[in-house]
């Protein structure tokens, strides 16, 4: 007896320990979510020994809502990052000096095949193939041969970017990595070889070569279509996310970083694609099962995903377990999966009542605008509503709907609206550190100054987000280039 008590004592402490073990990681992270330090709660979770499916289901959700989150954010600062990137590269062009850029056109041509500029990519290519020398790595002239067959690809024709893409010379993994990017990104099956997964386990994950934030961006992105979310975490875990993609020396003084625009969009795929995961493991569950249900719903509403908008019309407004906080917004979100398969009037009318509410509560007219936008909706109506809403409050539980307005007009152009916005979102009251604010009012708070030529303001902020966000770098290094850029313009002198 005395022994069955000992062996059911050893078990329940090696239990408390194994629990204590799991927990300690995700109150770490949780710690840093709180802090608003999104990158550094994800990585803190991603870099343990962690297995996720193993989490009880409370663990499983925080961890779930963690991933998200940084998603959410990964998703701007993707779109700022093409945004920023192209216009200082373009800015470059402009510059009449003989030691001019070589990959400035390599590079540009990739953002404008993005933002769908394709003649103009086209062009800029022709001039990276036709100006490069024996010191060019032959990798790249396979890159911009590539980006060629993906011109072919973004105008419809399939074949040509197979006829390309398959005759490409002294081919490399990196090629064959791109080829499956590229059809990834234009919604094709990328159908990744055995062969490239097992490389890109042997190289990137258990081998010795060093991860560039190109082979990284396209082996991540790779991953996740796979699903192969642990390989894709080892990847993430060796990501260099601040490293350039490429470092142009073009004289002593003047040196050129360019780095992978699309890779906070590949971030956003990736923390996405794990977050659904487990979200999707709880969604039964007798307790959290709607919470889960809902964020699913959510990463749904932001993929457009019309294919899952009738099921979850149904299923949100029959959600019951969930917080303070989610339980209004159902009507909202079950309208807006409506609006994907074509119920555009209810979801105007829902999201109308919402702005106009009795109780004038910032947080369900802040949720529909944010629906609106996510969903490309016809917002100029119930924006202007949420405007007079925004701007006649000061208190922090209107941030959320001042910052969605900001990024509303933000998208517009209009820029001193939204500059206005944001600066009555920020939250002064911790006069120690920006940092105190959402990182994605202080995302759009930095664009607002940008476009309305305030950059020392906009790096101030950038500098203070790329301390916890790492990937930052590369919008920091446009910005910062564009300011540099207009002072020669103007004639100033330069301050850095």
């Amino acid at each position: 007896m005395m022994k069955i008590k000992r062996l059911i004592t050893f078990f329940l402490l090696v239990f408390y320990l194994t629990s204590n073990a799991n927990a300690a990681p995700i109150d770490q992270a949780l710690k840093a979510y709180k802090q608003k330090e999104y990158h550094k709660a994800a990585s803190v979770l991603l870099k343990s020994d962690t297995n996720f499916d193993n989490l009880s289901a409370v663990n499983k959700l925080k961890s779930a809502i963690i991933f998200w989150n940084n998603a959410k954010l990964n998703r701007e600062i993707g779109l700022k990052a093409i945004k920023t990137q192209k216009i200082f590269l373009e800015s470059l062009l402009t510059e009449q000096e003989k030691d001019k850029s070589l990959f400035i056109h390599l590079y540009l041509s990739e953002i404008l095949i993005h933002v769908n500029q394709l003649e103009l990519a086209k062009k800029q290519i022709a001039i990276f193939l036709s100006t490069q020398n024996d010191a060019v790595d032959p990798n790249y002239n396979n890159l911009a041969n590539l980006y060629l067959a993906w011109i072919h690809l973004k105008k419809g024709d399939i074949n040509k970017f197979e006829s390309i893409s398959q005759g490409i010379k002294g081919r490399h993994l990196i090629t064959d990595l791109a080829i499956d990017f590229i059809k990834q990104r234009e919604g094709l099956q990328s159908n990744i070889s055995d062969e490239i997964y097992s490389d890109i386990s042997k190289n990137f994950i258990v081998g010795n070569i060093s991860l560039t934030s190109r082979s990284g961006n396209y082996a991540l992105g790779l991953l996740v279509e796979r699903n192969s979310l642990s390989s894709a975490r080892a990847i993430y875990n060796r990501l260099p996310l601040q490293a350039p993609s490429h470092i142009e020396e073009i004289s002593s003084i003047k040196i050129i970083n360019f780095y992978e625009s699309t890779l906070p969009l590949t971030l956003e795929s990736f923390f996405s694609a794990f977050a659904k995961h487990l979200f999707e493991s709880i969604a039964k569950d007798p307790k959290l099962g709607d919470m889960a249900t809902f964020y699913l719903s959510e990463i749904s509403i932001y993929e457009n995903n019309k294919t899952t908008a009738k099921a979850f019309t149904k299923k949100v407004k029959a959600l019951r377990r969930l917080p303070k906080t989610l339980n209004p917004l159902k009507e909202i979100r079950s309208s807006t999966h409506g609006f994907l398969n074509g119920k555009h009037t209810r979801a105007y009318q829902v999201w109308g009542e919402a702005v106009d509410n009795d109780k004038n509560d910032p947080v369900l007219i802040s949720d529909a605008i944010l629906m609106c936008m996510t969903v490309n909706g016809n917002c100029p109506t119930l924006v202007q509503q949420a405007q007079l809403a925004a701007e006649n409050s000061r208190s922090k539980r209107f941030e959320s709907l001042s910052t969605n307005v900001g990024r509303y007009f933000l998208s517009k152009s209009l820029n001193e609206k939204a500059l206005r916005l944001m600066e009555v979102a920020l939250d002064r009251s911790d006069m120690n550190s920006l940092l105190a604010n959402d990182p994605i009012l202080l995302l759009n708070l930095a664009e607002a100054y940008r476009v309305n030529k305030k950059y020392s303001k906009s790096l101030q902020v950038y500098f203070s987000l790329g301390q916890n966000f790492p990937v930052m770098r590369q919008i920091q290094d446009a910005v910062q280039g564009e300011y540099l850029f207009q002072q020669r313009s103007s004639g100033q002198s330069n301050v850095f």
